[in-house]
């Protein structure tokens, strides 16, 4: 997950809370600053190069809320009261801002879904074992009829008698 994240925040700068400022003392051009942030330009003009990056980082945040919607539990138990503080600040000031707009692309149901409901304190499918293995109930068992298993390099062999 550490590796994941480490490429998502050097493609995406904004997974991290940054936000770096233009300013001429610290960039030698816009262009170098446009550089900094993630803007890719292959000449060319500034609009479409805008829209590119927004797209860019609108992928770049969809996978990264997937990620973080899929390791809340795990948040959860690693953090406890400070992921509990991210989930009122997310609910308290990020979903009202969301709610305030009538952009129809923006769905913040979900998302305040998931923080009432406290679906974070589910354990995610999958992430345990099985606590019987599947391979229990298949071996054959006839009444009356006396059967072995051999294990020979982990490949097992029924012989039945």
């Amino acid at each position: 997950m550490d590796i994941i994240l480490a490429e998502l925040h050097k493609a995406c700068l904004y997974t991290v809370p940054k936000h770096m400022v233009y300013k001429e003392s610290i960039f030698q051009s816009k262009e170098a600053y446009f550089r900094s942030i993630g803007y890719q330009s292959d000449g060319e003009n500034l609009e479409e190069c805008t829209k590119n990056y927004l797209d860019q980082l609108k992928s770049y945040m969809k996978l990264y809320g997937a990620l973080v919607q899929m390791a809340g539990f795990a948040l959860y138990k690693r953090y406890k009261s400070q992921f509990l503080k991210m989930l009122k600040i997310i609910s308290d000031n990020f979903l009202v801002d969301l709610k305030s707009r009538t952009v129809p692309e923006l769905n913040y149901v979900e998302l305040q879904t998931c923080i009432e409901e406290k679906k974070f304190l589910q354990v995610p499918k999958g992430r345990s074992m099985q606590s019987k293995p599947l391979s229990r109930g298949i071996l054959p068992f006839m009444h009356g009829d006396a059967f072995s298993i051999h294990n020979s390099n982990n490949l097992y062999t029924i012989h039945f008698s």
